[in-house]
């Protein structure tokens, strides 16, 4: 199962590489609503095989739906 520390590191690197001023605190509460969302998202998706790290390292769409949905809680 993926690792909470692999969204984590997502998020943040996608965040760096805009400059987007963070707080580290504030990774941490995002990843974790992310984490729920990707899990359920790898179990219903057929092309994954329920696989969340598929998800998370192929899946684009979703992808910039996390990130869109964490910058709301990020603000």
């Amino acid at each position: 199962m993926v690792a909470r520390y692999m969204v984590e590191e997502k998020i943040y690197d996608c965040l760096n590489s805009l400059n987007v001023a963070f707080e580290v605190e504030a990774i941490k509460k995002v990843s974790s609503e992310c984490l729920e969302d990707l899990i359920t998202y790898a179990k219903k998706d057929p092309s994954c095989g329920g696989d969340a790290e598929i998800v998370l390292d192929s899946n684009r769409s979703f992808f910039a739906v996390m990130l869109y949905s964490s910058s709301f809680l990020l603000l």
